[in-house]
C-alpha cells in the first residue's frame, strides 16, 4: 500500500465517524490504523536476513583452527600417527628420543602397526605394555633421534585453551579445560534389563549377582522415582541411572501389583565381558536364550538353544557359575567352550569382545531399537570412544575429538603438554590423562 493510499483510508474512516458512537469508533479506528500502518511499514521496509557463520569459523573450522597452528606446529614432530590395516587407529605422544611412545591401549588391534612421523616417515612399531586402569599402551618405534614431548609444570584451570596438535601443521581441534582433574570411576549398574514395550519403567528381566538382586526386585516390578525424581518412562530411568558409579546406593520407589514400596539399590561393577549371547534366566543350565549380531557367539556358530557345558575346561555348573567364570576374562581374549546341542557336543572357540558404547546401552535403546535421546546427543560429531572412564584421574575439555585422534598430546598455548587425550565420552566431553599422571606411569615403565 502507498502512502498516497493510506491516507485515503484514513480520510474516508474520518468521514465516517459522526455514525458511530465515540467509545465504539476508537478501537476500531485504533486497530484500523495500526493495521495500516503495519502493512505500509512491511511493504517498504527490506526483509533482513539472519547473519550466518561461516564454517570455517566454526569451532573446529579451518580458520578457528589456524589460529592455533603455533600452538600445533610447536609439538607436531613429538607426536605419530598410528597405523593399523591401511587405516589410522591412534595417536602416539613420543616421550623418549630412542623410539618410546605412549598411546591408547584400546584402540591398538591385532596386527602389525606403523607409526608415521610429522615428516612423512614410516616405520615400524612394537607393542611393550598395557597400563590396563589407565588404558595406556607403550609402543617402541624403529628410530632414533626422536623429539620427546615437552610436560607443563603449574595447575591446569578451568576456562584455559586446550589444544589437540597432530602431525599436520594445524591442529586436530581445539577447545577449553570444562571440568578439573578428577577420578572417572567405571560405570555400575543396578542390575535389570527394561521392557521398551510400555509407557512406563518397568522391568523385563533381573541380572543375577547384581543389586536389583539383591534388593529383591522381579520382573514386571513398575520403578516409579529415582531418589524421589518421577520417572516416566524406561528411557528416562536409563538415562538417570547413568550418573551414578559403583559403591553408590539409590533409592527406587516401586510398585508391584497393587502394592508400592521404597527400595535401596546398590550400584555394582560392569556385567562381564560381551560374549554375544543372552542366557536363559529361567534355566539352572547355562542355555542360550539369544545370539547377539556382531558378537563372538555369532561368529563361533552357537545357536539359541545351545547348552555351555564348560569354559576353558572348566565346567559351569549353572548360569551363574558361567557368568563368574567369564568376569575372569579379559576383552580380547579367546576362550574355549564345550557346547551341547540336542545330542550332540562340540568345542569352539569364542573372542571375548569389550562391550562397545552401543552394546552397553542395549537394554537402553529408545522404542524402535534406536539410540535414546542421551545416546544420540553424545554421538553428534562421530563416534564415542571404546573405552571411555575408569581412569585413575581426567581432566575434562569440550574438544570434539574422534577415537582416533586419542593418544596424543593435549596442550596449553605455549604448546606445552598438559595432558595425553585418552577419550572421547559424549558430545562436548572428552578426557585426558593429566601430565602428572602420564609422568608417574613413565617413571614406573621405564625405571630399572
Amino acid at each position: 500500500m502507498s502512502s498516497l493510499d493510506f491516507t485515503k483510508a484514513l480520510r474516508t474512516l474520518c468521514q465516517c465517524e459522526h455514525r458511530f458512537s465515540r467509545l465504539s469508533v476508537a478501537p476500531f479506528f485504533l486497530l484500523l490504523s495500526l493495521s495500516l500502518v503495519g502493512q505500509v511499514a512491511t511493504t517498504q521496509s527490506p526483509r533482513v536476513r539472519p547473519l550466518s557463520l561461516p564454517e570455517s569459523r566454526f569451532k573446529n573450522g579451518a580458520l578457528t583452527l589456524q589460529a592455533f597452528a603455533p600452538a600445533a606446529a610447536a609439538v607436531r614432530d613429538s607426536i605419530v600417527k598410528l597405523i593399523q590395516n591401511e587405516k589410522t587407529v591412534s595417536l602416539g605422544t613420543i616421550i623418549d628420543a630412542n623410539g618410546l611412545v605412549l598411546t591408547k591401549a584400546s584402540e591398538i588391534k591385532d596386527g602389525t602397526l606403523t607409526s608415521r612421523f610429522s615428516d612423512g616417515r614410516e616405520v615400524e612399531g612394537t607393542l611393550l605394555g598395557v597400563d590396563e586402569e589407565n588404558d595406556l599402551a607403550l609402543i617402541k618405534v624403529a628410530a632414533a633421534g626422536l623429539k620427546p614431548i615437552e610436560w607443563a609444570s603449574g595447575e591446569v584451570l578451568v576456562g584455559q585453551w586446550a589444544v589437540t596438535p597432530g602431525i599436520g601443521i594445524t591442529p586436530e581441534g581445539a577447545g577449553i579445560i570444562s571440568v578439573p582433574i578428577r577420578k572417572l570411576h567405571k560405570r555400575a549398574y543396578i542390575g535389570v534389563s527394561l521392557s521398551f514395550d510400555t509407557s512406563k519403567a518397568v522391568i523385563g528381566r533381573i541380572t543375577k549377582g547384581l543389586g536389583a538382586e539383591k534388593a529383591g526386585l522381579k520382573s514386571g516390578d513398575v520403578i516409579m522415582t529415582l531418589n524421589s525424581e518421577p520417572m516416566k518412562d524406561s528411557e528416562e530411568l536409563m538415562s538417570a541411572l547413568r550418573q551414578f558409579r559403583e559403591g553408590e546406593t539409590v533409592k527406587l520407589r516401586v510398585r508391584r501389583d497393587e502394592e508400592e514400596f521404597d527400595v535401596d539399590v546398590p550400584m555394582m561393577a560392569e556385567p562381564p565381558p560381551f560374549v554375544g549371547v543372552q542366557l536363559e534366566s529361567e534355566s539352572t543350565a547355562a542355555a542360550i536364550r539369544s545370539i547377539t549380531p556382531g558378537g563372538g557367539a555369532e561368529r563361533a556358530g552357537l545357536r539359541s538353544g545351545d547348552v555351555i557345558l564348560s569354559l576353558n575346561d572348566q565346567r559351569a555348573e549353572d548360569r551363574a557359575g558361567l557368568i563368574e567364570m567369564l568376569r575372569q576374562i579379559q576383552p580380547g581374549d579367546f576362550v574355549k567352550l564345550r557346547v551341547k546341542r540336542e545330542e550332540k557336543e562340540f568345542e569352539t572357540r569364542v573372542k571375548i569382545m569389550p562391550e562397545s558404547p552401543g552394546q552397553q546401552r542395549r537394554a537402553g535403546r529408545g522404542r524402535g531399537g534406536g539410540l535414546d535421546r542421551q545416546d544420540r546427543m553424545n554421538r553428534m560429531g562421530g563416534e564415542l570412544s571404546q573405552r571411555a572412564d575408569g581412569f585413575d584421574l581426567a581432566l575434562q575439555h569440550d574438544t570434539v575429538l574422534q577415537p582416533w585422534q586419542c593418544g596424543g598430546p593435549l596442550v596449553n598455548l605455549e604448546g606445552k603438554a598438559i595432558g595425553l587425550n585418552i577419550a572421547r565420552a559424549g558430545r562436548v566431553a572428552s578426557y585426558a590423562l593429566p601430565a602428572a599422571l602420564v609422568k608417574q606411569i613413565i617413571e614406573a615403565w621405564v625405571s630399572p
